[in-house]
């Protein structure tokens, strides 16, 4: 196993090139190693390393796309909090659900219709599955490794060493085991599921600069301004800092996992590397999450008398109350709604108007290669399109203009494309090169006369 150090950003790195593939051992056909990418050619050698092997010009330049987001940080993180382990997936999510379950006692009483309703609690739960695709053997080997990582979490730390005398990989199970720690867990999931600031979480000395620091995160520009590049955004969706919490995730329990080695499904199949040893290509993961809140949740009352939830980032670090003033109320105030209705009126005639615009120039574009196929065909076509020009037929004629002016088209897309016969191209060319060319605003045509 392994830590990530996400105190000092160091964050998972995904980078399927490293992942090689198994191939004979040039030195020995009988054995197999493990052979690395090296070079972007093809029809190379397979040269021995003390590691294993370097495909030389031999393995394509192999580059995995989902490696690009889950760099982002578009993955799906578990840390096992007592040893601080962790494990990061690609985010290939197939399902994400959430649960809240409010718990109430409920009384029935003489003369009362209805029960007595006593509040207990709410409790959180997420249901997640997720896939985990492999593209060579190496990653497939690896993609193993993690769902083995994140099974050991489900286990408690005990008190006591792990061994026997020289047995140093063998627990002392001649002893009785005291429970040290139960196996708890967070969870990261993207934006969506993260460990939640409060007020006292922000920077500041006095409680109105921790207020005013609170008051930017979560909000739609905050979100605009952190996303991007190699790093997880922190300031928005979550304290990455709270309670010496560096890796940001929710708190909580894995209630049960089901893992999907997809051994028998046809469409997936497994890498087989050595007689007797597969690995599967395709790795489902089921499981259910019950979250323990860090921080008390519920309805107060503010300096002004006003009830406020204790958390306006809680549960997925939208801020949509930072507008609003000490009474509750919008500080914007409510728009007029005479001018709203005004304004929707004014935006929904000019979308309107623009694809009526629209129309019409596919009607006319349309039209003029019609009246071009049929004035300019046959074997004095092109002599009948340059007499038209020169004598300004098209100027004073509509349906010549029009004719004109597909001809036109046909002939600039033809030399653009590369084609010798100006009917050769499609629609979608033909009405690209006539907008490009200003449709039927066209009126210089000197280019076509020699």
């Amino acid at each position: 196993m392994s830590k990530n150090d996400w105190k000092n950003g160091k964050l998972p790195v995904f980078d399927s090139q490293k992942f090689g593939i198994v191939v004979d051992d040039p030195a020995d056909p009988t054995k197999k190693l493990v052979a690395e990418p090296f070079l972007a050619n093809n029809a190379g050698d397979v040269v021995p390393t003390p590691e294993g092997g370097r495909a030389e010009g031999f393995m394509p330049h192999f580059i995995d796309g989902s490696d690009a987001m889950a760099n982002k940080g578009m993955t799906i993180s578990f840390q096992h909090v007592p040893s601080e382990e962790d494990v990061t997936f690609k985010a290939f999510i197939t399902a994400f659900n959430e649960t809240y379950n409010c718990e109430w006692n409920s009384e029935s009483v003489f003369g009362r219709s209805d029960p007595i309703h006593m509040f207990k609690n709410t409790a959180r739960e997420i249901t997640l599955a997720f896939n985990i695709p492999a593209a060579t053997e190496g990653e497939s080997f690896e993609n193993l490794a993690r769902v083995q990582r994140l099974i050991t979490f489900l286990y408690p730390s005990y008190d006591g060493y792990a061994h026997i005398g020289n047995k140093l990989n063998q627990a002392d199970v001649t002893n009785s085991l005291t429970i040290a720690n139960s196996p708890l867990v967070r969870l990261r999931i993207m934006n969506l599921v993260a460990a939640r600031p409060q007020i006292g979480d922000a920077k500041g000395t006095t409680r109105a600069e921790e207020a005013a620091a609170f008051s930017t995160l979560g909000t739609f520009e905050r979100h605009v301004q952190d996303g991007g590049a190699a790093d997880w955004p922190s300031t928005s969706i979550g304290s990455s800092t709270i309670a010496g919490n560096y890796h940001g995730g929710l708190l909580g329990i894995i209630k049960n996992v089901t893992v999907n080695q997809n051994l028998d499904n046809p469409d997936h199949g497994v890498f087989e590397i050595n007689q007797g040893t597969i690995l599967p290509k395709m790795i489902e993961v089921n499981m259910t999450f019950a979250a323990i809140h860090e921080h008390t949740l519920g309805w107060f009352k503010d300096s002004e008398g006003s009830q406020k939830f204790a958390n306006q980032l809680w549960p997925y670090g939208v801020n949509d109350a930072s507008r609003f003033g000490p009474n509750g109320f919008d500080s914007k105030g409510a728009p007029d709604v005479a001018a709203l209705i005004n304004a929707n009126n004014v935006g929904f005639q000019r979308t309107t108007d623009q694809l009526d615009d629209l129309a019409e120039e596919v009607d006319q574009f349309e039209q003029d290669i019609a009246n071009a196929e049929a004035r300019y065909s046959g074997l004095f076509g092109k002599m009948r399109f340059k007499k038209d020009i020169k004598k300004g037929r098209y100027k004073d004629n509509p349906y010549i203009a029009s004719a004109v002016r597909g001809e036109a088209t046909r002939r600039n897309n033809a030399e653009a494309q590369g084609y010798s016969d100006p009917r050769s191209g499609t629609r979608d060319q033909y009405l690209d090169t006539y907008r490009n060319r200003g449709g039927d605003d066209r009126t210089d045509f000197s280019e076509f006369i020699d």
